[in-house]
């Protein structure tokens, strides 16, 4: 008996070449989209891939796929029924392919990503600031610069490397620090071009130039920048996912046509047994027993006894017979060809029936069964 279970494996050996096909040939839609949409987005592109995907799967299993599983049923012997070319069956394959869970492949999310930029002027700004007042320092606790200069320049750069990181990662702070920036530069900007016109002050406008230069700071080399994976990464993985997508569809595909009922041998004309006639006095016995049963409450044992009696005597008028072997009897290797052993003895010992061996017209059609017979002991 065949079982769709044991084709399994043989069904997808036989897809691997196809679906191998199908990719490349994806592929080259794929290659041939991406240059006819280069001046696109990246999430246009990325869209138009998987719109390009999606239509080429579903053509590939409703030309190739739904007619190469029929072929190869019937070519395996799995398909008695002929399966003409332009016959319902396709049709009705076909239709079914409408309920085809679609291919949504997962693309990688864009990431956030500060640029070396950011970390680069972080290093370098931070060791200046840092510099200035470390050298000032060391000259007043040592009465050395170099010491100051090293030590100040070191510990700018890592705190502005680390301030950085920390803004890039709270950017509810960022945009508070920077409307603030903003907001005080603009401020004193003002204030130091009114002070410069009314000649009160030259270095009013250098102080709101360094509140300008430090919003910048904030707003550009704190802000992370979004990466979106490259088009050939998103490419492969679609590829990927495509796999074991179209090896799923085929299995799908597969089971429905070996559900089809049009698969199976037309069994219509095929006439049913007749049943076996019993034999009047059979009949009419158990009939009897059966009126007897029904009324058992107004009839005594005795009856019911009698009517039992007299439909075994009838079984064994038409041809049956029953051999068993009463309790004590001691257990010999002939009795194997009539009955069978309920537990484990061996000969010699003592044994009883626990289910005679019948005959019909001398022949054994069913073998009895005996068990050992502890009551004796």
């Amino acid at each position: 008996m065949n079982r769709l279970e044991d084709l399994i494996k043989d069904w997808r050996s036989f897809n691997e070449s196809l679906i191998d096909e199908t990719l490349t040939n994806i592929g080259i839609l794929i290659d041939s989209g991406s240059r006819s949409t280069s001046g696109h987005s990246d999430n246009e592109r990325i869209r138009d891939t998987i719109s390009t995907t999606q239509t080429a799967a579903f053509e590939w299993v409703e030309k190739k796929l739904t007619s190469s599983c029929l072929d190869w049923l019937q070519g395996q012997g799995h398909w008695p029924n002929p399966i003409p070319k332009d016959s319902f069956i396709r049709q009705e394959l076909i239709a079914a392919l409408q309920h085809l869970p679609s291919f949504d492949p997962q693309i990688p999310e864009p990431t956030l990503e500060m640029p070396l930029r950011s970390w680069t002027i972080a290093a370098g700004v931070g060791s200046l600031v840092g510099m200035l007042p470390g050298v000032l320092l060391g000259w007043m606790l040592t009465g050395q610069r170099e010491t100051g200069l090293v030590i100040g320049g070191i510990g700018g750069a890592a705190g502005m490397v680390l301030t950085v990181g920390l803004l890039a990662q709270a950017p509810l702070v960022r945009s508070a620090l920077t409307y603030a920036l903003a907001l005080g530069a603009t401020g004193s900007l003002l204030g130091g071009v009114l002070a410069f016109w009314r000649q009160q002050s030259t270095t009013g406008w250098f102080r709101s130039a360094l509140a300008l230069l430090a919003a910048w700071f904030v707003v550009v080399v704190a802000k992370p920048v979004v990466s979106r994976p490259e088009q050939d990464i998103v490419v492969k993985q679609i590829k990927t996912q495509l796999r074991f997508y179209l090896k799923y569809v085929a299995d799908l595909v597969l089971c429905w046509c070996w559900a089809h009922p049009q698969r199976q041998p037309d069994r219509s004309t095929s006439p049913l047994p007749a049943p076996t006639p019993l034999s009047g006095s059979i009949s009419r016995c158990l009939g009897d027993l059966r009126f007897r049963l029904r009324l058992a409450d107004g009839v005594d044992g005795n009856s019911l006894k009698d009517a039992v009696e007299i439909l075994i005597q009838r079984f064994e008028d038409a041809g049956y017979e029953w051999k068993d072997h009463p309790p004590g009897t001691v257990y010999a290797d002939s009795m194997r060809s009539e009955f069978e052993t309920f537990g484990r003895f061996t000969i010699g010992q003592q044994i009883r029936t626990r289910r005679p061996a019948l005959y019909f017209n001398g022949q054994l059609i069913q073998k009895g069964e005996l068990q050992r017979d502890d009551r004796s002991n």
